[in-house]
């Protein structure tokens, strides 16, 4: 996303707090997603790791 950034300090900049807040969610969304990928690959990579049981 070839500036967003300056998109997001331009919005702080002028007080723009509904930008701001749609740039946050958006950003925690990804975050939240990502981290899901990564745990449904890590379960794929290594099965023992898989419904947290005892042996």
């Amino acid at each position: 996303w070839p500036g967003m950034g300056a998109w997001v300090v331009t919005s702080i900049q002028a007080l723009d707090f509904p930008a701001v807040m749609g740039f946050a969610v958006v950003v925690s969304f990804a975050y939240v997603l990502v981290n899901l990928v990564v745990d449904l690959l890590y379960l794929w990579i290594d099965p023992r790791i898989g419904r947290g049981g005892g042996e």
